[in-house]
């Protein structure tokens, strides 16, 4: 799998967890820093409630994907 060209990774991590694990990952979002008017977030990926990945964006939403496409590569490599 190419994750680097997937647009959307949420939903074949989502797949794939559920496949193996039963359940779809869960997503924490842990840290807002930067000026309130260009905040960057932080979000956590869990499988099986062990964290797998991380990342940071301009709005939730880019922060989970960024974290959902980490999580791909770390576990399908």
């Amino acid at each position: 799998m190419l994750t680097q060209d997937i647009r959307n990774p949420i939903t074949p991590l989502q797949e794939i967890c559920q496949k193996r694990h039963g359940k779809p990952p869960r997503y924490v979002y842990t840290k807002v820093s930067g000026v309130p008017h260009d905040p960057v977030f932080r979000a956590e990926v869990y499988v099986d409630d062990e964290k797998v990945a991380e990342a940071e964006g301009r709005s939730k939403k880019e922060a989970k994907r960024k974290a959902a496409k980490n999580a791909l590569f770390m576990i399908t490599k």
